[in-house]
């Protein structure tokens, strides 16, 4: 604003003396020479005044005139921005507040009254450290000391606010610190988005997948989860055990790569599963274990779906049978000796 008066008073200033500079250097010459008798020319330099008065009265209402109504439009759009932000301000679907440089609540909007339960003349001019939760002031105070100090732009972290009816609700909150048009005062933006259920449900998440991780690992059964590519996503317990190697070093590798004599195994059927979706189960097979010793082995092949419900892979449950199927031949001997006793 300021820089805008000072360019129409310019402006009408430099008008005025171009239009004094012209007149002073040509009236005088013309009027002599159109008037030469001094008498009479003195009569007409009174005229001549009263002329220059009038012209230079109606060019600086002119010049006026049209600087004012440009000055109008302006304000009138000025003042439709500010409408319209203070509309989008207080409509937004996120919460959000500005800050003085101590720390003071400038101005809330709408939806931060509502995500809080405050109301905006409750809060104005309160410090926001008031409203954080013990644990979370000192974090967002050595933050926002930061910022003020221009140790930094902007922040993004998670604040425990209290709200007006008591509840503590975990909030992410991410900061900004805007200089004004003039770059003299920074203000300071924050905006808000509760994720109280979201950082529960993420903790849910995390608790039953450690619980389904504790159920597989105690299964006696040693579990493979191979993708499409046959390399291994995930093994239980049993399963390291068996094979004489850490989880983590068998994790995204492929099993013909390290096991290469177990090839033969993971193959059969396995395409079929990833084009049908058909499980196969309770196959027998008889291998040699690490020590090349021989044992036997069931295996139950399942499918499991991907992002597209499409088979992404094929789970592996691999028992071994051993001990029932020399049993079983045991059983056979002792049958078949007893019916040649017999």
């Amino acid at each position: 604003m300021k820089s805008s008066s000072k360019h129409i008073i310019f402006r009408i200033v430099l008008a005025y003396f171009i239009l004094g500079a012209i007149w002073i250097a040509a009236s005088d010459a013309v009027m002599f020479a159109l008037f030469p008798n001094p008498q009479t020319a003195q009569t007409v330099s009174i005229y001549k005044g009263w002329l220059y008065v009038i012209i230079t009265a109606l060019l600086l209402a002119g010049l006026l005139y049209k600087e004012l109504r440009e000055l109008n439009h302006t304000h009138q759009r000025l003042e439709a921005s500010e409408r319209r932000f203070r509309l989008l301000y207080q409509d937004a679907p996120i919460a959000f507040h500005s800050l003085g440089s101590d720390g003071a609540i400038l101005q809330v909007n709408r939806m931060w009254c509502q995500l809080l339960g405050y109301c905006e003349d409750e809060v104005t001019g309160r410090m926001f450290a008031e409203i954080l939760a013990p644990a979370s002031r000192e974090r967002w105070q050595q933050t926002f000391d930061e910022l003020v100090r221009g140790g930094r732009d902007g922040f993004d972290m998670e604040l425990e606010l209290k709200t007006a009816t008591g509840p503590i609700i975990l909030t992410a909150v991410s900061g900004r610190a805007v200089a004004e048009p003039d770059g003299g005062l920074l203000n300071y933006y924050c905006t808000f988005q509760d994720v109280t259920e979201q950082r529960q449900l993420e903790i849910e998440t995390r608790q039953k997948s450690e619980e389904y991780r504790q159920i597989i690992d105690t299964v006696p059964a040693r579990i493979y989860h191979l993708n499409a590519d046959r390399t291994i996503l995930r093994v239980n317990q049993a399963a390291s055990l068996a094979l004489r190697t850490a989880p983590a070093e068998l994790i995204g590798k492929p099993v013909a790569e390290l096991f290469p004599q177990y090839t033969e195994i993971v193959e059969q059927n396995f395409q079929q599963i990833l084009d049908t979706g058909r499980s196969f189960l309770g196959e027998t097979h008889r291998i040699l274990d690490l020590d090349g010793r021989p044992m036997w082995i069931t295996v139950d092949r399942i499918p499991f779906p991907g992002n597209n419900g499409r088979p992404a892979g094929v789970v592996l449950f691999v028992n071994e049978i051993t001990d029932h199927v020399r049993r079983e031949q045991d059983l056979e001997q002792l049958v078949d000796l007893a019916s040649k006793l017999r």
